[in-house]
C-alpha cells in the first residue's frame, strides 16, 4: 500500500468536488484558474493521493498523465434543458440544486469505497461554491472531514464590506439571497475554510457570517512562474513586433473577459491617449463574454490599429508577454490583487493598478506600482502611464520596490501549499471527524 512520507499509514487520499475542469477557459487547455491547477499539482507532488472530481466544464481526461499522484474523474450529473438555462432566473435558482441532487449518490457512491481502500484517511475538498455545498453534504454523510475551498468571491461586496461599494441595509441580506450559492458556500458546517486573499475582502465577510473561533487559512496564491529565469532571459521584442508594426511602447491588461473585469477602460484610457497624442499600444490578454463587446467598443472608437486582443493564451506563455510590457493595466471593479499583479511585480514589471478592496496590502503607490482612485479612473491611468513612460527615474523606483517586495511576498506554489498540507494532516489527526457547525 502507498504511503505517504515514508511512514506506515497508509497514503492521504484527498477528493476534489468541482464544477470546472481542472484547467479550463473557453475549451482552452492550460488556461485560466491556474491556482487549482497548480494546488492539485503540488499535492501530488508532496505525496498525496488527489483525485479531481469534476461535475461540470469540459473533461480533460489527459491531465493524470501530467502529474503524478492525480487522477481526473468526470462525475455525471443532471443538467437543465437548453431552453430553460437560457434564462438567468431559472439557471441561478434551478442549476445549483439539480446539479447537487443529481451528483451527490454516485458520488457518495465512489467515495465511500475510496474511504474503505484508504482506511478512512480521506478529506474532501469543495472548490467553488457548488463544490463547497456538495462536498459538505458528502461530509456530513460519511463522516470524514472537509474543506470548503474558495478563490475570492464577490458577496463581501453585495454585503457592503467594501466602504468603496456601499450598500444599504436591507439590500444586504436581500442580497445574501440573491446570491444564496456563496451564502451557503459560507455557512455550510465544514472542518475548515480557506479562502483565497486575492482582496475581495474574504476574511471579513467569513467572520461577520461565522464569528471568529471557526477555522479559516486567508492565504495569498503562489507564483506559477520561475521570475528568476524569466527575468535572465529578458524581454522578447519580436513579441510586440508580431502584433504591431509601429514600434510604440506597450502596454498590457490580462484576465478573464467578464464584465466586472472591466476591459472597456483599456479601451477608454487608450482613447484618453490618443486624444492626448501620446502613441501607446494596447494588447488585452484574455478571453470571455465580454470579448464580443470590447471588440466592438475598439472598432467603434477607431483604436484598431493600437489596440487588439489575444485570446487563446496558455498561462506558460503569460510571463513572456508580462516581460514585453513596458506598461501593465489592471483596472478591475472590486480587487486588483490578481495572480497578473503578482507576476507582473515578481518580474518587475511598471504596474498601474486601480486601488479597490484589498489591492493595497501589496499594491504601494510610488514603491512598487502606480495606484489610481476608482473616482477618476480614466484620467489617471492615462496621466501614470505617460509618467512611467517619460521617466527613468521612475521606473528604475519602481523595479527596486518590486524587488523588496519579493524578499516576502513573492513565493512559489509549493511553499504556499504547505499550509494546506498541514491543514490536511491536522484534520486527520482529530479523531472527531464531525464539521463544525
Amino acid at each position: 500500500m502507498k504511503t505517504y512520507g515514508g511512514g506506515s499509514k497508509p497514503s492521504i487520499a484527498v477528493y476534489s468536488v468541482s464544477p470546472v475542469a481542472l484547467m479550463e477557459m473557453g475549451g482552452v487547455k492550460a488556461m485560466g484558474m491556474p491556482s487549482i491547477m497548480a494546488f492539485h499539482r503540488e499535492l501530488g507532488r508532496k505525496g498525496f493521493d488527489v483525485t479531481y472530481l469534476q461535475i461540470g466544464g469540459d473533461p480533460q481526461n489527459d491531465l493524470d498523465q501530467w502529474f503524478d499522484g492525480l487522477r481526473v474523474k468526470k462525475m455525471p450529473h443532471w443538467t437543465l434543458p437548453r431552453i430553460l438555462r437560457k434564462s438567468r432566473i431559472f439557471s441561478k435558482f434551478l442549476g445549483l440544486p439539480l446539479l447537487v441532487i443529481s451528483a451527490f449518490w454516485p458520488m457518495f457512491l465512489f467515495l465511500r469505497a475510496e474511504k474503505e481502500r484508504h482506511n478512512g484517511r480521506v478529506v474532501i475538498y469543495g472548490h467553488l461554491a457548488p463544490g463547497a455545498i456538495l462536498a459538505s453534504l458528502l461530509s456530513m454523510t460519511m463522516r470524514v472531514p472537509n474543506v470548503s475551498r474558495l478563490y475570492g468571491t464577490l458577496l463581501p461586496y453585495h454585503f457592503g464590506i467594501s466602504e468603496q461599494y456601499p450598500v444599504g441595509k436591507l439590500r444586504r441580506y436581500l442580497n445574501l439571497l440573491r446570491y444564496y450559492d456563496e451564502t451557503l458556500a459560507f455557512l455550510m458546517p465544514s472542518s475548515a475554510h480557506v479562502i483565497t486573499d486575492d482582496g475581495t475582502l474574504g476574511d471579513r465577510l467569513f467572520r461577520a457570517l461565522r464569528g471568529p473561533d471557526k477555522r479559516l487559512e486567508f492565504v495569498r496564491n503562489g507564483l506559477d512562474i520561475d521570475w528568476k529565469g524569466v527575468l535572465e532571459d529578458g524581454a522578447d521584442p519580436s513579441i510586440t513586433e508580431r502584433y504591431f508594426e509601429n514600434g510604440w511602447p506597450l502596454v498590457v491588461s490580462a484576465g478573464r473577459m467578464i464584465a466586472w473585469k472591466r476591459f472597456d477602460r483599456t479601451v477608454e484610457i487608450a482613447a484618453r491617449l490618443r486624444e492626448k497624442g501620446v502613441n501607446v499600444n494596447f494588447l488585452i490578454l484574455g478571453r470571455g463574454d465580454e470579448e464580443p463587446r470590447i471588440q466592438e467598443m475598439i472598432r467603434q472608437r477607431g483604436l484598431e490599429d493600437r489596440v487588439k486582443i489575444k485570446n487563446n493564451t496558455p498561462h506558460s506563455e503569460m510571463p513572456a508577454f508580462l516581460m514585453a510590457a513596458d506598461v501593465v493595466l489592471l483596472t478591475q471593479d472590486y480587487t486588483n490583487l490578481s495572480n497578473t499583479l503578482l507576476e507582473s511585480l515578481a518580474l518587475e514589471r511598471p504596474v498601474v493598478v486601480l486601488d479597490v478592496g484589498g489591492t493595497s496590502m501589496v499594491a504601494n503607490d510610488g514603491y512598487n506600482c502606480l495606484t489610481i482612485s476608482l473616482a477618476n479612473v480614466h484620467e489617471e491611468a492615462a496621466a501614470a502611464i505617460v509618467r512611467i513612460l517619460e521617466s527613468t527615474e521612475l521606473r528604475y523606483q519602481l523595479r527596486e520596490g518590486c524587488r523588496d517586495w519579493k524578499g516576502e511576498g513573492a513565493y512559489s506554489w509549493e511553499k504556499r501549499t504547505e499550509v494546506e498540507v498541514n491543514l490536511i494532516k491536522s484534520l486527520l489527526n482529530n479523531e472527531n471527524y464531525r464539521c463544525s457547525t
